[in-house]
């Protein structure tokens, strides 16, 4: 059975509302699972059960500035008055994930080098996931 392509005509290039719906949910989710890794990299514990990267004894590092942590606080994570402008804020999505990636590979080829012969599942697994993020990036950059 052949795949079927859909056809766009003209009325469907502007985009009905659900799929701006669709568009902004993936962009929140994506700004706040950055913002988990800046904890994550970060060794910034909230509560008591939180896991950092110090807990694999691997170094802290920061991914979001500052500033990029204050905008998706105020306009994201957390009811503000500067919600209103949230829709209308351009974020750097892309460069937020070439950041990202860099501290994430490193921090996962750590762990790949600290399976033992008992942990070949797992090296396997992270393997997987390097290689995945790495054709991610590919296809990012093109």
């Amino acid at each position: 059975m052949a795949a079927v392509k859909p056809k766009l005509d003209e009325q469907q290039l502007f985009l009905p509302y659900e799929y701006g719906a669709i568009a902004n949910s993936c962009l929140t989710s994506s700004l706040l699972a950055i913002r988990k890794f800046d904890d994550f990299f970060k060794d910034k514990k909230s509560r008591h059960d939180d896991v950092t990267v110090s807990d694999f004894g691997y170094q802290p590092s920061n991914i979001l500035t500052d500033a990029e942590r204050k905008d998706i606080n105020k306009r994201i994570a957390h009811f503000t008055t500067a919600m209103e402008d949230a829709g209308n804020e351009s974020w750097a999505i892309d460069e937020l994930l070439f950041r990202l990636s860099k501290p994430l590979r490193e921090f996962l080829t750590f762990l790949a080098e600290q399976c033992g012969e008992e942990d070949k599942g797992e090296y396997f697994e992270i393997s997987e996931t390097i290689r995945y993020l790495n054709s991610s990036l590919e296809l990012l950059r093109s």
